[in-house]
This record gives C-alpha cells, sequence and structure tokens, in this order.
C-alpha cells in the first residue's frame, strides 16, 4: 500500500492520505493517516531515524479558547508522565491553528485489533499478562496523580515489548472545557465507572480500576460486562446492575472474582492498580509467554516496518516546497529511559489516542485521536480492609489484603424501555417529545409519588415527610410561604417552572446529559426547572431541557457511588433521590433539601453537589431567577 512520495505503508496500520489531508506538519513530513474523528486526526510522520504521530486537533475546536488553555495544560503534563508509560512526546506547537502535537509512533495493535485477530477473545495467558502489565502502568501513572478517565480497547496497544496505554489529554481537556457546560460527558459509556457517568469530575484512580475490569472482560469474552449499545439502557446497567461474568468464570474463576471487585459500583471498594499488577504477576511472572502466535506475528510486522525508515534529508528535499504550519515548534525532552531488563521485555503502556466521545443520551459524538490528561486529585487512595488471600484491599498499593466489593445485592428493576414514563412525571423523553417536558406543575395532591415516601420530617420545611399514605391524597401540602422574590414573579418552590438562580454567585442552575452544573443565567430550556408537587408537599425538579429530573446523589447509584453530587437522569427510574422540598428559608434565599440524603443542594466547585445542609452558607441558598425560554 503506497503512501507519499513512495513510502510502502504495508504493515504500518495507516492509510494514504486523502486530497484534503497536510503534506505536512511542523517539521514533519507526512506519509500516512493513522485515524481521525470528532476531535482530530492522528497522520503518520517522519523525523531523523523514526516515525511519528502528529495529531492535529480539528479547526473548530481551535476556535474554543477555554479548550485551548486546558489543551496547553494537558500536553505541559505528558512531560509528567512516567518514562515507558505512554509514547514520547517529541514536539509541540499549541499556538498553530489548529494546534498540534508530534508523539513517537508505536508499532504495535490496539487490543480491539488484537481481540479480533484472535477470534474473538484472547487466551488465559494472555489476559493475565495483559492486567499485569496495565495495572502497572495505571499504578505509575496513579502515583503522579494523573487519571486516564477514557481506558477502553482502543485506548490499550499491544507490542512485542508489552503493553503501552495511549490518549490521556482529551478527554480532560475538553472536560475542563466549554464542551462539558453544555452536558457532554467525556469518555467511552461501555467502559466508563458510574461515578464518571453521573458528571463526576473529582475522578480518582478507582474510575480507571473499573475501565480495566470492563476492558479485562472484552478481552476475555469479545463483549463489554454490561453488554453493548448505548444511551440511557446501557447507562442504568452499569449504574443499578451486576456485570455478567459467567463467560470470564468459565475461562479462569480467579480471575473473574478479581474483575468483580474492580467492577464495584462505590469506587472505594475497588482494588487499587498496585494490588492488581501484584496478583497479576503471581499468575503471569516475568518471562512468561508473550502474546498469541497470530498477534504476535502481525505485531513483529509492525515492527518491522518501523524498522526501516527512509533518509529524511533526501526525503526533505522531495518536500521542500511544502509549506510548515505556523507557529513556533517546541521541542519536549523527557527523561532519559530506564535500563532494559534482562530478557523479559519491558512492559509499556501506550494508550492509543481515540477517545470516543460520549453524550450520554446516546450520541456518539465521535472518536478523537488526542493527547493525554490528567486530574491533580486522581491517586488511588488508600484503605483499609479485611484479610483475604484472593483479592487485593480497596485502596492499597500492594500485597494481597482485600476488602469485600460493596454490592447491593438486591435485584435491579428492568432497564428503562423508551416509551414508558414514571407515575406523575412530566415527560419520559428528552424535550422535543409531544410539548409536555414539565411545562406545567402538577398540582399538590394530584397523585402518588414515585420513587416512595419521603424521608423523614423536616424542621421548618414544607410538611412531614414520612406519612404520607401511599396512592397519596388524603392530606394537601402546599409550599409555605417564601420571602419576596429576588428576580421572577414568584417564591423559590412555588409551583410553576423557571430558572433556580444561586445567592453565592447569581449563577443558574443547569443541565445537561446526565450533568447538574451551574452557569450564567440565560434564556435556555436546560435552565429552566419545573417545580412538580406531589401530595405530601415534595416536589420533583424535571428540566425541561432534557425532560429529567434532579437527584440528589446518595441514592442514584444505589450504592454511595455518586454521594456528593447532583445529577439529572430519567424521572422515576433511579433508587430514591429525585424528590426534594423547601428547607430553611431566610432574608436571603432558601434551601433545598433532599428527602432522601437530607442534604442540600449547593454550589460546588466542580458542579452542582448536595452536601450537609446549612443555612447560613449562601452556596446553599437559592433564589426565582426569572422565567427562561
Amino acid at each position: 500500500m503506497g503512501g507519499e512520495h513512495g513510502v510502502d505503508l504495508s504493515g504500518s496500520g495507516a492509510e494514504p492520505l486523502g486530497p484534503d489531508d497536510p503534506r505536512q506538519i511542523g517539521s514533519f513530513p507526512l506519509v500516512g493517516r493513522l485515524g481521525s474523528g470528532g476531535m482530530g486526526r492522528v497522520y503518520l510522520g517522519l523525523a531523523s531515524g523514526r516515525y511519528t504521530a502528529v495529531k492535529q486537533v480539528l479547526p473548530v475546536l481551535a476556535e474554543d479558547q477555554d479548550f485551548l488553555r486546558h489543551f496547553g495544560h494537558e500536553l505541559d503534563n505528558l512531560g509528567r508522565l512516567p518514562t515507558g508509560v505512554s509514547a514520547a512526546l517529541l514536539a509541540t506547537d499549541r499556538t498553530a491553528r489548529p494546534p498540534w502535537f508530534a508523539t513517537e509512533y508505536v508499532p504495535g495493535l490496539t487490543l480491539d485489533e488484537a481481540v479480533e485477530l484472535h477470534g474473538g477473545s484472547l487466551p488465559r495467558e494472555a489476559l493475565w499478562r495483559l492486567l499485569r502489565d496495565a495495572a502497572s502502568s495505571l499504578h505509575a501513572v496513579h502515583s503522579r496523580e494523573i487519571v486516564h478517565r477514557d481506558l477502553k480497547p482502543s485506548n490499550v496497544m499491544l507490542t512485542l515489548d508489552g503493553l503501552t496505554l495511549i490518549d490521556f489529554g482529551i478527554a480532560r481537556a475538553a472536560d475542563q472545557s466549554r464542551l462539558t457546560q453544555t452536558g457532554m460527558v467525556i469518555g467511552t459509556l461501555a467502559y466508563m465507572a458510574p461515578e464518571q457517568a453521573a458528571g463526576s469530575v473529582r475522578l480518582t484512580g478507582a474510575a480507571d480500576v473499573f475501565s480495566l475490569g470492563c476492558l479485562l472482560v472484552y478481552a476475555a469474552t469479545g463483549r463489554p460486562p454490561f453488554g453493548e449499545g448505548a444511551g440511557h439502557a446501557q447507562l442504568y446497567r452499569i449504574v443499578h446492575e451486576e456485570p455478567d461474568l459467567e463467560a470470564v468464570r468459565r475461562v479462569d474463576a480467579d480471575l473473574a472474582d478479581l474483575l468483580e471487585t474492580c467492577l464495584a459500583k462505590n469506587p472505594a471498594a475497588r482494588p487499587a492498580a498496585a494490588g492488581l499488577a501484584d496478583l497479576a504477576r503471581e499468575k503471569a511472572p516475568p518471562g512468561s509467554p508473550a502474546w498469541p502466535s497470530a498477534i504476535a506475528d502481525r505485531l513483529s510486522e509492525r515492527a518491522a516496518f518501523a524498522a526501516k525508515v527512509p533518509d529524511l534529508a533526501e526525503f526533505t528535499r522531495s518536500t521542500v516546497n511544502l509549506r510548515p504550519a505556523a507557529g513556533p515548534e517546541v521541542g519536549v525532552v523527557r527523561d532519559a529511559p530506564a535500563p532494559k531488563k534482562p530478557r523479559e521485555r519491558r512492559t509499556r503502556v501506550l494508550l492509543a489516542v481515540v477517545p470516543a466521545v460520549v453524550v450520554v443520551s446516546g450520541t456518539v459524538i465521535g472518536v478523537s485521536l488526542m493527547p493525554y490528561g490528567s486530574d491533580t486529585r486522581g491517586a488511588d487512595q488508600p484503605s483499609t480492609g479485611a484479610s483475604s488471600p484472593a483479592r487485593p484491599s480497596a485502596g492499597q498499593s500492594g500485597g494481597a489484603s482485600s476488602a469485600q466489593p460493596n454490592r447491593s445485592g438486591t435485584p435491579s428493576p428492568s432497564a428503562p424501555g423508551a416509551s414508558s414514563g414514571p407515575s406523575g412525571a412530566a415527560s419520559s423523553g428528552p424535550s422535543g417529545a409531544s410539548g409536555s417536558s414539565g411545562a406545567t406543575a402538577a398540582p399538590p395532591g394530584s397523585g402518588p409519588r414515585p420513587g416512595g415516601a419521603a424521608g423523614g420530617s423536616d424542621a421548618g420545611g414544607a410538611g412531614s415527610g414520612g406519612g404520607t399514605p401511599a396512592g397519596g391524597g388524603t392530606r394537601t401540602n402546599r409550599p409555605p410561604a417564601d420571602p419576596p422574590a429576588q428576580n421572577g414573579g414568584s417564591t423559590i418552590g412555588s409551583p410553576g417552572t423557571y430558572r433556580i438562580k444561586n445567592v453565592s454567585n447569581s449563577q443558574c442552575l443547569s443541565a445537561g446529559g446526565t450533568g447538574a452544573s451551574y452557569g450564567p443565567c440565560e434564556s435556555t430550556s436546560s435552565y429552566a426547572w419545573t417545580f412538580k408537587y406531589a401530595s405530601d408537599g415534595t416536589f420533583q425538579l424535571i428540566n425541561r431541557g432534557s425532560g429529567y429530573c434532579l437527584v440528589g446523589g446518595s441514592d442514584f447509584g444505589g450504592g454511595g457511588g455518586f454521594t456528593g453530587y447532583a445529577t439529572t437522569f430519567p424521572c422515576g427510574q433511579t433508587a430514591g433521590g429525585q424528590h426534594w422540598r423547601i428547607g430553611t428559608r431566610t432574608s436571603s434565599g432558601s434551601t433545598i433539601k433532599n428527602t432522601s440524603s437530607g442534604e442540600c443542594l449547593e454550589v460546588g466547585s466542580n458542579g452542582a453537589m448536595v452536601t450537609p445542609c446549612d443555612s447560613t452558607q449562601h452556596a446553599q441558598l437559592w433564589v426565582n431567577g426569572g422565567s427562561a425560554s
């Protein structure tokens, strides 16, 4: 297969350049295209004595200044990654439009390519080696307080030397930019931890461990543990249901038991990457067999291609008229590589730069081939647990002591269908469906409250939360009087649809995807909330843009996994947490209290949260922000 200027691309994994592709970026002549997607393109480039992977951001992202700022920060973080964990950064030009960066080309196969090549699954020995190498690399990454955030088969590359993890940065950069302020959740749903799917930005290494568990199930069976597909049905399975590990158990019962702990709903119940690596090392010690022959043969082809690099000087003479990308090109100096160990080939985790961006409503925005992202709060956190020889502890950096996973043990309801809605809910679908996603509040006493009785009395609130008969209706508790409205035509807590404005920063509660956040009080449907009252005086907060209900973080995951965060989810389709009441009223504003957790809605540094109620904190005080279109 011919590339530019007669370079034979056979065995490279690249395709010939198209008519619209550049022929040079910066100082790197391009000979082929390695991939493209919704956020960028990756080209096979040429440097002195080596091939390179040159990654260019799509022009549309270059127009987002917030994204560019975070993108530059993530390029800085590339230098913080331990040597040998990912493809080395060679050069960048973050001032170019669009910006780009170049890494070493890794002659390998992505895990999904390897699984397909081997007939849909990997053998037992290869699974333990995969776990050993991937967990070792994640431990090295987490020790630098970096979280990958999008670990999946296309971001794990097998090589003759072992394994390399790729793509850390685009997920983090986009996650911090205005992209997520419109409701985009970065990551691939089938391999996403429950807390990440809920929109949490305070992710730790435990989110990567969950993704690693999903990845190993895929490698063993050809399917992720919660099934294929996208959208709320799959999100529901990830959050509420136990993983399907029977096929893994038939391959290796010990591996299935270990992966069960990785897939615990509660992040604190998952083992640390270091402990996983230690256990896997017992099953796949150094010197154990390499990848299966079919995979090893293809890897040898890639390595052979990488070993034959055209002379750059001669190549440059043939491309002298090509115009390089504008802007200063910055070389990157990395730590000197560690000396190679004896014949056990050095493990590398190269995360192939291909993160899929998923709007949790189920729409795949695209596949991106981008840099590495970090979370400076993201290391595995140690914890202690009961001793068990079979499983590592939930946060321990090594050894074999374990904490049992925190599984709910209660049967999950069936996954939600597309056409059914909860009792009393304004709408079961997104905005645009037949015109009623909560525009008119149901009067108090009109019907039973979905999701069970409220959780106890609320001093100073809207009435008793625990004593309403099932089926609703002999007593009507209307919202109590409020201080004068500050921006809207009615007080906070009054039935109707309007914006909910925070006193501390004068910004309004918003929703998008499954996340709840805040921003400038715009007159758009994502900022409009309907107060829909039940017969006991509690109410659901239904976002007019999505039709989803606001959920208090403690009950959404069914196991405490989202404690501290407010999210949105289809009304009636969570274990609880969808009902609220007005708590304490002050002259400045009122608290909004979740009846399940007993905590109050608050503006946090990373989005809307639920925390212990304290009406002296203005971050917990809300007022009517006026109507929104």
